[in-house]
């Protein structure tokens, strides 16, 4: 159980920076029949770093703190790692429940 931990937190790293340097916090909220691709990116970029954008709100943080980006990067780090270790997860069970299903055909 170990290695996929590893592996998740070494493959957030890259996904979370990417995505953060691409499309970042962004104050308006773009309607679906503007550009669907805005509206997809910044819906899904909203729900990931949501508890970042919870607690930079409850702790009356803004842009003009020092401390608003590195919050929001941890939050999407921690959901991106949990997301890719939910993968992996869902991922073994199909395998387990694949391999029982043979096994009981034979």
């Amino acid at each position: 159980m170990k290695k996929p931990i590893i592996i998740a937190l070494i493959a957030a790293l890259p996904i979370e920076l990417v995505s953060f340097s691409f499309y970042s916090f962004q104050d308006t909220v773009y309607p679906l029949a503007e550009d669907p691709f805005e509206w997809i990116m910044d819906n899904q970029w909203r729900v990931l770093h949501f508890p970042g954008l919870w607690l930079t709100n409850r702790l009356d943080l803004n842009a003009r703190t020092g401390h608003f980006i590195p919050i929001l990067l941890l939050s999407g780090y921690i959901d991106t790692a949990l997301l890719i270790l939910l993968g992996f997860s869902v991922y073994r069970g199909i395998r387990y429940l694949v391999r029982k299903d043979s096994a009981a055909c034979v």
